[in-house]
């Protein structure tokens, strides 16, 4: 391409495929079950439809290799690891491979996605305890915050949490199911 009387070579897309690379896909599972079995079935529809000839899936059973569930941490199952092409991705399945029955997913009701929280620091330099609250989901639950797990929630369907200090906080709740919620706060 000619530009002003000079040459300009164009550059090509940074995310543009040609469709023809090959994936590597990781498939972490727990055990024989109706959940694990949708999963794959679904995950080798999903390939088979869009990426045929061209993937590599593994199902890695983490309750048979929970070393490599923890090398790769895995916090809950069923989940997908995409090992290429880069970059690395993991993807927790929604909807049907989640929830099973009536089962209702956790929803955080407290701290809402977005707030701001003004935390107590008077007579030290440490942050008080803020509460979650959480409705919905199967006990035992698990509390994470930015990726780090802090304990369970109680049988109150609460906990109170330590803020790791000010600015963005990502608290997520994993129930039994493996279903989640995530909020992002503003910690003041």
């Amino acid at each position: 391409m000619e530009k002003g009387g000079k040459r300009v070579k164009k550059k090509p897309d940074k995310v543009a495929s040609n469709g023809s690379d090959r994936y590597k896909l990781r498939l972490f599972i727990t055990g024989i079950s109706p959940r694990s079995s949708r999963a794959i079935v679904n995950i080798r529809k999903v390939c088979e439809e869009h990426l045929k000839g061209r993937y590599e899936l593994e199902i890695i059973d983490i309750t048979e290799n929970p070393a490599l569930a923890k090398s790769e941490q895995i916090l809950a199952a069923p989940t997908l690891v995409k090992k290429l092409p880069l970059p690395l991705r993991r993807f927790r399945p929604v909807g049907e491979l989640v929830r099973t029955g009536g089962e209702q997913a956790p929803h955080i009701q407290f701290p809402l996605n977005g707030s701001r929280i003004d935390v107590d620091r008077s007579g030290s330099a440490q942050f008080s305890a803020m509460p979650v609250k959480v409705a919905g989901g199967v006990l035992p639950m698990t509390m994470l915050v930015n990726g780090v797990s802090v304990g369970e929630i109680d049988g109150r369907r609460q906990r109170l949490v330590d803020p790791p200090g000010p600015g963005f906080a990502r608290l997520t709740v994993i129930d039994a199911t493996g279903a989640a919620d995530t909020v992002v706060i503003r910690i003041q």
